[in-house]
């Protein structure tokens, strides 16, 4: 577990050193947010492409056999068809086939992918760069991107559609959806981030997202059946316990930033935070009466808590603001070790160790 531990302090004690930078004016606060994120863009990468396919479910395994067959194939037609999986994740495995002839070279790239898409989408959005990596590390999303690849490589392109339909470049955003639903089919939820950025923080968007959740709600049976229809899968089953924490997570952060940032009363993309946040909560609230696979879906939306809480805490006093942050960290990393302790992602191995 300790390295999943040093990882998750260490834009803490990163940011430490930044903010020692800028009081001795040789940094901006510009250069040292960029210094803080490079550092630890390396650092996840480091970690996502060093691991052994044998961390975790095992579906990580599944995708280095894939890469192992295409390095293997002499032709594409040799290749296709041989597994079930999305069109996309086949034709991109099958071209690194064609460069790398190691199938870790699959986890080399995807992890530079993630850790590029990840820290983007905080430089863009987060007021605190060092709050939304330990975020990011410890609850909302890193040990799911080091198992289900081909989600989090539409998950990743996801957050550069959220920064195209944020920006108003709608066909650009429809392409990047698009493009993500060939790596996961799932992925055509994110054109729900074009309605969300519709919505305002006002009376009449709150009752339009009221009728909204409470139709999604009671049509998540029907909508289950168009889905399994649609992909030719057989989504069922509902979690019946569990999840609690998490849903508990979702629901304060929420709760947290609409009591106390005010900028999302004037500021559109915080706006948007807001309710990516909220779709997030009640597509996972959908696992327990709807279908588990409700949970995976609502990981297209987590992006929202990375940005929306460190967002938050810039409202509060200095002296405030401090100790919230050290709060928000201890429980972060606590939960996280929590999570961690007995699952089949410990321990942490590297490839040439596997």
């Amino acid at each position: 577990m300790t390295p999943y531990l040093l990882l998750a302090i260490s834009p803490i004690v990163l940011s430490f050193g930044m903010d020692y930078l800028v009081a001795k004016k040789r940094f901006s606060e510009r250069k040292a947010k960029k210094t803080l994120l490079l550092f630890s863009g390396i650092l996840i990468f480091l970690f996502f492409a060093l691991r052994d396919p044998s961390i975790g479910s095992g579906d990580t395994l599944v995708y280095t056999s894939v890469m192992k067959r295409a390095i293997q194939s002499e032709n594409w037609s040799q290749f296709y068809g041989f597994y079930d999986m999305e069109i996309g994740f086949q034709f991109f495995v099958f071209l690194l086939s064609r460069v790398f002839t190691s199938p870790q070279m699959l986890l080399v790239v995807t992890a530079a992918f993630f850790a590029y898409s990840v820290c983007y989408f905080i430089y863009r959005n987060s007021d605190d760069m060092a709050l939304s990596l330990v975020l990011f590390i410890t609850i909302c999303g890193m040990t799911f991107y080091m198992q289900g690849m081909r989600q989090a490589i539409a998950m990743s392109i996801g957050l550069f559609a959220y920064e195209c339909v944020k920006n108003r470049k709608i066909i650009c955003f429809a392409l990047l959806v698009v493009l993500a639903t060939f790596f996961h089919q799932t992925a055509v939820v994110l054109f729900l981030l074009y309605a969300i950025r519709f919505l305002k923080f006002n009376y009449k968007s709150f009752a339009f997202s009221a009728v909204a959740v409470v139709i999604f709600l009671l049509s998540i049976e029907r909508l289950i059946a168009i889905a399994n229809e649609l992909f030719e899968k057989e989504y069922t089953g509902v979690f019946e316990s569990g999840g609690y924490i998490a849903t508990a997570i979702h629901f304060l952060i929420l709760i947290f930033a609409v009591v106390f940032n005010r900028r999302v009363r004037k500021n559109d993309s915080e706006t948007m935070l807001i309710y990516v946040a909220l779709a997030g909560l009640v597509i996972y609230i959908a696992r327990y009466f709807g279908v588990g696979i409700a949970e995976r879906i609502s990981f297209y939306f987590i992006f929202g808590q990375i940005a929306l809480l460190p967002n938050t805490l810039q409202h509060f006093e200095q002296r405030e603001r401090v100790a919230l942050k050290m709060i928000v960290y201890t429980l972060a990393i606590a939960l996280s070790a929590y999570r961690l302790h007995g699952s089949n992602l410990i321990p942490y191995i590297p490839f040439w160790e596997g």
